[in-house]
């Protein structure tokens, strides 16, 4: 289907997923899960990213943090190498990748190395982080992370271009060289999990395809959303050329199973705002694969009829 961002788009629903959250206690089971949302039909599969759990997740800005600081966090895109591999059409993405704490030609290696294996899969959503023991642990200074995430957007676009490549920035200079294999897809799509300002609207609508807001009010993604049209208008950019994916409000119960009735519910408003990938989960809380299964089913039936 499309991904084009208007109201009345084709709309999409993929998986938000925590691997150690899959009920076996295996986070490598997640390949299982995986292998069922693709048979189901659904969009894509998505992965947060963490190096490290610090002392600091107290300003974890979407509420509590929910999570044991001894539970894995594996690599997403090793983790969506794995997944592409045992499925066939299920899109391979990030919820986000912290982009700066990276260094941006491994990046690109690694992404455009995943599309080509998974035949041209991958979404890359990417941000900057909300934990500084992230940035630490990679030896990057916490107040350099919006300057270095800028400079590894257009590193990106640069090495996933034209070869050989050239790119001149602080933290990366490159001079003709050849950087393969390049990504099966002619345009990866980049989705910002950034906030709705102008200057990152004028961002994206240049270098990316997409937004990815969490933890907003309906009220806050229209105005990001029309500010985002506005500004790909402006600047000669089709505004249906741009993803908006979001992750609802979800409710859960208390073993943190969500209410899946009620999170379609509240996707089906977002997407009359202009939504159109929808991602749900983490699906947490079951006590067994077979049971997550048939939560994967009641979802996917869901979606259809919504």
């Amino acid at each position: 289907m499309s991904s084009a961002a208007t109201p009345h788009a084709p709309w999409q629903v993929g998986l938000f997923a925590r691997p150690h959250q899959v009920p076996t206690g295996r986070w490598q089971d997640i390949l299982h899960v995986a292998r069922v949302a693709d048979e189901l039909g659904f969009h894509s599969i998505h992965f947060g990213d963490h190096l490290v759990i610090g002392p600091d997740t107290d300003r974890y800005p979407y509420g509590e943090f929910r999570h044991e600081p001894d539970v894995p966090w594996p690599d997403p895109i090793t983790t969506l190498a794995s997944v592409a591999a045992v499925t066939t059409r299920l899109r391979l993405g990030t919820s986000v990748l912290l982009l700066p704490m990276r260094n941006a030609i491994s990046v690109a290696k690694s992404v455009a190395t995943l599309d080509a294996l998974s035949g041209g899969r991958v979404d890359l959503g990417v941000g900057v982080g909300w934990q500084a023991a992230d940035f630490a642990a990679a030896g990057v200074g916490w107040n350099e992370r919006h300057d270095r995430f800028d400079e590894s957007i257009r590193a990106c676009r640069a090495i996933w271009g034209e070869q050989p490549v050239s790119f001149s920035g602080r933290w990366l200079e490159l001079d003709q060289v050849y950087v393969f294999p390049r990504p099966v897809q002619d345009r990866l799509p980049l989705m910002y999990g950034v906030a709705m300002t102008e200057a990152n609207a004028e961002h994206i609508a240049a270098w990316g395809d997409g937004w990815c807001p969490v933890g907003l009010s309906n009220e806050q993604l229209a105005s990001g959303i029309d500010l985002l049209r506005r500004t790909c208008e402006s600047l000669g950019r089709d505004p249906a050329s741009m993803t908006i994916r979001t992750r609802p409000e979800q409710i859960v119960d208390a073993a943190g199973r969500i209410d899946l009735v009620r999170a379609v519910e509240a996707a089906r408003v977002q997407r009359e705002l202009g939504v159109n990938l929808t991602t749900i989960g983490p699906l947490a809380g079951y006590s067994s694969l077979p049971e997550l299964e048939d939560a994967l089913n009641t979802l996917a039936q869901l979606t259809r009829t919504a």
